[in-house]
């Protein structure tokens, strides 16, 4: 539940499979998007870096119309109350 003032949402955000998935509470309706995304992913225990060891980097997409966000995005403007995220391995090719 966000706070008195309106100033943090409570999220839920889910890996790729959407057999993970976890509570985010708190979060700042200034955090970033990129700030959210590194939240998630610690808490959802995701890895940081494939079996090569390069480094893997998510994407986020707001759920309810599939969009995928910014990591410099601001939480206040894109996500609302509730929202739902997941985050999304960013593959390169090659």
């Amino acid at each position: 539940m966000s706070d008195v003032n309106g100033a943090t949402l409570e999220l839920e955000a889910l890996d790729v499979t959407g057999q993970l998935r976890t509570k985010l509470d708190r979060v700042s309706r200034e955090a970033t998007i990129g700030e959210i995304g590194r939240r998630a992913r610690a808490q959802l225990r995701l890895p940081d870096s494939d079996p090569d060891g390069r480094q893997v980097h998510y994407r986020i997409r707001r759920d309810r119309d599939l969009h995928h966000l910014h990591d410099s995005e601001v939480a206040g403007e894109v996500l609302s109350e509730e929202s739902r995220i997941t985050l999304l391995p960013d593959i390169a090719a090659g």
